[in-house]
């Protein structure tokens, strides 16, 4: 009974020193013992229930809700608490973060704006209305909300970081180092985030050496704070995000700028998403950050290839055999190129090179085989195909230009044999070269 009692007495204190403390008032019935509120409060306290009718239990609930990540729950807790007491007007801006953090950009907008509705003399929704704008790339808007903020609530370091920020996406490179340079100067001690942006913004002004400075300093002041971006982009790549790779990658070079290894990755990433121009950029580089490698001459030939580029090509792939000439790759790249130039001799004879370093590489045979085939030697290219399939077993081309080399040879027999199983291993039904070989064998079987 005691128990019951204590419990009675401390909800009946809580509750009327909320109700009188706040507006709550003009929301929420007065506490009556005739009336089921009392019992409500009650179970809620003896269940460890969330008390609907308190706006201090509700915001506390959305409290813990946003803090386990759970922004629905938190949205939902924290609205109701705003209709029960709207003096609680801070609870909008962890409204508006749960719609940042589930990527609801345009409600955690509204969200703000209805803040700044409500308390129009606090800075803090203009704030994070530019800093939401920010994120957004929208420098202008981001521009207009901070420095209203800063008007109100003077020119801040955390307002002046933004802006200087702002400025750097606007590439106003001056006026943002301009605001980070008020910044730091107005903080009582150095921290890791403002030196950073600095850093960046004398990058950017070629100030390197400047650049040195704020990044031994971060260093010192907290040897963890840049992450390993290497290793981000690797993990980025790996979850298929390829752009996001090439970022972490451009991020890592910036504090090792001569790191080949970092730069052939990317150089790799960006020939896979077919920005030819970018992976020969990279190459490039490291064709002068190492002249005699002949491996940067032979990556450099393939983007030349990429961009139809032969000539060069052939250029990049002669320098890559003059500092390697064992390397098969580098003589069959440049057979192919010379074959596309339809230099047939000096093709074969790159192909034929090639073979003596890797007898089982059926390009080589692949590519020979069709330079016999163009000056109509049918049975060398019949001989070469051959070889091809024995290292690529049903590789429909070796396939096909069997079936017409036998054709041309005069031999039907093996030409329809190798048509039927060229339509057995591809099944492209209705592709012209499909129908092209249904006439074909019709024609050949009479």
């Amino acid at each position: 009974m005691k128990k019951l009692f204590a419990i009675l007495f401390t909800i009946f204190l809580a509750y009327i020193t909320s109700y009188y403390t706040t507006d709550a008032s003009a929301h929420q019935e007065p506490f009556d013992f005739n009336s089921d509120l009392v019992f409500y409060k009650i179970m809620c306290l003896i269940n460890d229930e969330t008390d609907t009718t308190d706006a201090n239990a509700l915001l506390e609930e959305g409290e813990y809700f946003y803090e386990y990540q759970a922004y629905d729950l938190a949205i939902e807790s924290l609205n109701r608490a705003l209709k029960l007491d709207s003096s609680r007007a801070y609870a909008y801006l962890m409204i508006s973060d749960c719609y940042m953090a589930v990527n609801d950009t345009n409600k955690a907008i509204a969200t703000l704006n209805d803040y700044a509705k409500f308390d129009p003399d606090n800075e803090a929704a203009f704030t994070a209305l530019g800093e939401i704008y920010l994120a957004k790339g929208d420098f202008d808007q981001a521009e207009k909300y901070l420095i209203k903020a800063a008007e109100m609530y003077d020119y801040t370091a955390h307002i002046l970081l933004n802006l200087s920020k702002v400025y750097y996406g606007k590439e106003d490179y001056e006026k943002a180092l301009e605001h980070i340079s008020k910044a730091i100067s107005s903080l009582e001690s150095e921290y890791p985030e403002y030196l950073n942006v600095r850093r960046q913004i004398y990058l950017k002004l070629n100030k390197t050496d400047l650049a040195k400075l704020d990044y031994d300093r971060i260093l010192e002041i907290d040897s963890y704070f840049f992450p390993d971006y290497a290793e981000k982009a690797l993990d980025a790549k790996s979850n298929g995000d390829a752009r996001q790779a090439i970022e972490y990658y451009k991020l890592a070079l910036e504090f090792d700028p001569d790191n080949k290894e970092h730069i052939n990755s990317k150089a790799w990433i960006y020939n896979e998403l077919q920005y030819f121009d970018s992976a020969y950029f990279d190459f490039d580089t490291l064709v002068k950050l190492d002249p005699e490698n002949y491996y940067y001459y032979f990556n450099r030939a393939f983007q030349l290839d990429n961009l139809g580029r032969i000539e060069e090509s052939i250029e990049d792939y002669t320098l890559s055999i003059k500092y390697k000439d064992d390397y098969y790759l580098s003589y069959s790249n440049r057979g192919y190129e010379y074959y596309k130039l339809e230099k047939y001799e000096a093709a074969e004879k790159d192909l034929t090179k090639s073979n003596e370093y890797k007898s089982d590489y059926y390009f080589n045979y692949l590519y020979r085989g069709l330079i016999y085939y163009n000056q109509e030697k049918y049975e060398e290219a019949i001989a070469d195909f051959k070889i091809g399939l024995q290292y690529s077993a049903n590789n429909t081309t070796l396939i096909y230009n069997l079936a017409i080399s036998y054709d041309e040879f005069g031999n039907s027999t093996k030409a329809v044999d190798y048509f039927n199983e060229y339509l057995r291993v591809k099944e492209d039904i209705d592709s012209i070269t499909h129908n092209y070989i249904l006439e074909r064998i019709v024609t050949l079987s009479n």
